[in-house]
Protein backbone atom coordinates (compact mmCIF):
# COMPACT_ATOMS: atom_id res chain seq x y z
CA UNK A 1 0.00 0.00 0.00
CA UNK A 2 2.95 2.28 1.04
CA UNK A 3 4.91 1.69 -2.24
CA UNK A 4 1.38 2.87 -4.28
CA UNK A 5 1.24 5.79 -2.99
CA UNK A 6 4.24 6.85 -3.28
CA UNK A 7 4.44 5.61 -7.28
CA UNK A 8 1.17 7.80 -7.33
CA UNK A 9 2.71 10.75 -5.79
CA UNK A 10 5.66 10.67 -8.10
CA UNK A 11 3.48 10.18 -10.71
CA UNK A 12 1.87 13.33 -9.89
CA UNK A 13 5.12 15.44 -9.23
CA UNK A 14 6.36 14.20 -12.56
CA UNK A 15 2.92 16.10 -14.41
CA UNK A 16 3.19 18.61 -12.30
CA UNK A 17 7.28 19.49 -13.17
CA UNK A 18 6.41 18.79 -16.78
CA UNK A 19 3.61 21.09 -16.92
CA UNK A 20 5.77 24.12 -15.08
CA UNK A 21 8.32 22.88 -18.56
CA UNK A 22 11.42 20.73 -16.20
CA UNK A 23 12.69 17.82 -18.80
CA UNK A 24 12.41 15.00 -16.90
CA UNK A 25 16.17 13.04 -17.15
CA UNK A 26 16.11 10.21 -14.98
CA UNK A 27 12.98 8.76 -12.18
CA UNK A 28 14.43 6.44 -9.21
CA UNK A 29 18.11 7.07 -9.62
CA UNK A 30 19.28 4.27 -7.03
CA UNK A 31 22.72 4.43 -5.93
CA UNK A 32 23.79 2.32 -2.63
CA UNK A 33 21.50 3.35 0.57
CA UNK A 34 18.08 4.60 -1.52
CA UNK A 35 17.20 6.55 -4.82
CA UNK A 36 16.40 10.12 -6.11
CA UNK A 37 12.88 10.47 -6.60
CA UNK A 38 12.76 12.66 -9.78
CA UNK A 39 16.13 14.60 -11.67
CA UNK A 40 14.63 16.86 -14.30
CA UNK A 41 16.08 19.89 -15.65
CA UNK A 42 15.09 23.27 -15.97
CA UNK A 43 17.20 26.63 -17.23
CA UNK A 44 20.39 25.34 -17.77
CA UNK A 45 19.78 23.77 -13.97
CA UNK A 46 19.96 20.01 -12.76
CA UNK A 47 17.35 19.71 -10.26
CA UNK A 48 16.93 16.85 -7.74
CA UNK A 49 13.36 15.86 -6.20
CA UNK A 50 12.74 14.41 -3.38
CA UNK A 51 9.11 13.75 -3.50
CA UNK A 52 7.10 13.02 -0.16
CA UNK A 53 3.17 11.83 -0.52
CA UNK A 54 0.71 11.31 2.43
CA UNK A 55 -2.78 10.84 2.52
CA UNK A 56 -2.95 12.37 6.55
CA UNK A 57 -1.14 14.70 8.58
CA UNK A 58 -1.09 11.62 11.19
CA UNK A 59 3.06 12.29 11.54
CA UNK A 60 3.13 15.82 11.08
CA UNK A 61 4.11 18.20 8.48
CA UNK A 62 5.61 15.93 5.03
CA UNK A 63 8.38 18.29 4.72
CA UNK A 64 8.66 17.66 8.66
CA UNK A 65 10.03 14.11 7.79
CA UNK A 66 13.03 14.63 5.77
CA UNK A 67 15.42 13.80 8.47
CA UNK A 68 19.54 14.97 8.22
CA UNK A 69 20.45 11.36 7.37
CA UNK A 70 18.32 11.33 3.87
CA UNK A 71 19.69 15.18 3.30
CA UNK A 72 23.16 14.53 3.39
CA UNK A 73 21.99 11.18 1.13
CA UNK A 74 20.14 13.55 -1.11
CA UNK A 75 23.34 15.31 -1.21
CA UNK A 76 25.85 12.82 -2.11
CA UNK A 77 23.62 11.22 -4.20
CA UNK A 78 23.11 14.21 -6.14
CA UNK A 79 26.82 14.74 -6.59
CA UNK A 80 27.34 11.13 -7.19
CA UNK A 81 24.89 11.19 -10.57
CA UNK A 82 26.28 14.42 -11.69
CA UNK A 83 30.02 12.95 -11.68
CA UNK A 84 28.35 9.53 -13.22
CA UNK A 85 26.76 11.73 -16.13
CA UNK A 86 29.67 13.90 -16.07
CA UNK A 87 27.82 17.07 -15.41
CA UNK A 88 29.89 18.73 -12.77
CA UNK A 89 30.18 21.85 -14.03
CA UNK A 90 26.30 22.08 -14.53
CA UNK A 91 24.47 24.37 -11.28
CA UNK A 92 21.88 21.99 -9.66
CA UNK A 93 19.32 22.27 -6.80
CA UNK A 94 17.50 20.19 -4.49
CA UNK A 95 13.86 20.38 -4.40
CA UNK A 96 11.01 18.47 -2.13
CA UNK A 97 7.90 18.05 -3.70
CA UNK A 98 5.26 17.35 -1.06
CA UNK A 99 1.93 15.52 -2.38
CA UNK A 100 -0.58 15.44 -0.06
CA UNK A 101 -3.61 13.02 -1.67
CA UNK A 102 -7.42 13.67 -0.40
CA UNK A 103 -10.44 12.90 -1.51
CA UNK A 104 -10.17 15.92 -3.55
CA UNK A 105 -7.54 17.07 -6.00
CA UNK A 106 -4.20 16.36 -4.57
CA UNK A 107 -2.57 19.35 -2.54
CA UNK A 108 0.35 19.89 -4.15
CA UNK A 109 4.02 21.99 -2.36
CA UNK A 110 7.00 22.41 -4.69
CA UNK A 111 9.82 23.89 -2.30
CA UNK A 112 12.67 24.66 -4.43
CA UNK A 113 16.06 24.73 -3.27
CA UNK A 114 14.44 22.85 0.14
CA UNK A 115 17.85 21.55 0.74
CA UNK A 116 21.21 23.47 0.59
CA UNK A 117 24.82 21.69 -0.04
CA UNK A 118 27.01 24.73 0.88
Amino acid sequence: MLKKTGKKGEDIAVSFLQQKKYKILDQNFCIRGGEIDIIAEKDEQIVFVEVKTRKNKKFGEIIEQISKNKQNFLINSANNYLFQKELTEKNWRIDVITVFLSDQEPKIEHIKNAITYL
